[in-house]
């Protein structure tokens, strides 16, 4: 339950240390860049991956439940597969309609935080003080959207159910503390 948290401190530390050193080191940023090389190193693999996924995943089994496989697996990936490319299937479909590989909600969820990150680390090294009400905003920002979101969907904050999981566990506006 804890890991993806784990997952989500870890990268945004590591990816904080080396723009830090980077930014002090160079004195510019270039986000342009930094952003390229994030796409670059993931959205090859993700393509190639959702490709075999839609072409071959369904020769790989076979009985009465792997009819199942196509239908809720494949033909999603077939319809939706450029939202999982384009790092927006937390967003689009809509909850309640099967998106194209579901598992990878949270690397939506990290190129989106990374997408902020340099920002964040840019306003920290301009100005320590505002670096830290930046992280601090955001961190009170997570809790309140949280909030409101349980609140207005009577989610049951202790336990995770399908309504749960697709409207405050996948989302990054809830995800966004750790």
């Amino acid at each position: 339950f804890y890991s993806v948290d784990v997952f989500f401190f870890l990268s945004a530390f590591l990816g904080s240390y080396l723009m830090i050193s980077k930014f002090e080191d160079k004195g510019r940023v270039n986000f342009l860049m930094i952003y390229f090389h994030r796409f670059f190193r993931l959205v090859p693999t993700l393509l190639m991956f959702i490709c075999l996924f839609i072409t071959i995943y369904v020769f790989l089994g076979s009985g009465p439940v792997w009819n199942l496989v196509d239908s809720v697996l494949v033909q999603p990936c077939q319809k939706y597969w450029w939202t999982t490319v384009l790092f927006v299937n937390n967003f689009y479909p809509p909850v309640g309609t099967l998106n194209c590989l579901n598992i990878l909600w949270y690397l939506s969820n990290d190129v989106l935080f990374f997408m902020v990150l340099p920002f964040v680390i840019l306003a920290y090294i301009k100005n320590r003080i505002i670096g830290h009400a930046v992280t601090h905003f955001l961190i009170i920002a997570n809790i309140v959207v949280t909030f409101i979101v349980s609140a207005i969907g009577e989610h049951n904050m202790t336990t995770l159910r399908d309504k749960n999981v697709r409207e405050i566990y996948h989302q990054p506006q809830c995800r966004f503390g750790a």
